[in-house]
């Protein structure tokens, strides 16, 4: 199968769907990398807990101000 259809040749339904697939597929593999970049980068300003309320292994416990994640921090164990 040829990859480019050259202008002068006509492209057949079977052809066309395919290629619309693919340009679907692509597109929302892109959308899911770019909200997999752009979810990675949250912090703690909005006081919402982004793991769960489970302390242990959260990469924003440092900076956390959370009662949960303060008393964690204090006892040392997992909160909830």
């Amino acid at each position: 199968m040829e990859a480019i259809i050259h202008p002068e040749e006509k492209q057949d339904r079977r052809e066309f769907f395919r290629a619309s697939l693919r340009l679907i597929a692509l597109g929302g593999l892109g959308g899911l990398v770019g909200a997999i970049c752009v979810g990675g980068q949250r912090s703690v300003a909005d006081n919402a807990c982004w793991g769960r309320g489970v302390c242990r292994g959260c990469g924003l416990l440092p900076g956390c101000q959370l009662p949960d994640a303060s008393d964690f921090k204090r006892k040392g164990r997992e909160t909830k």
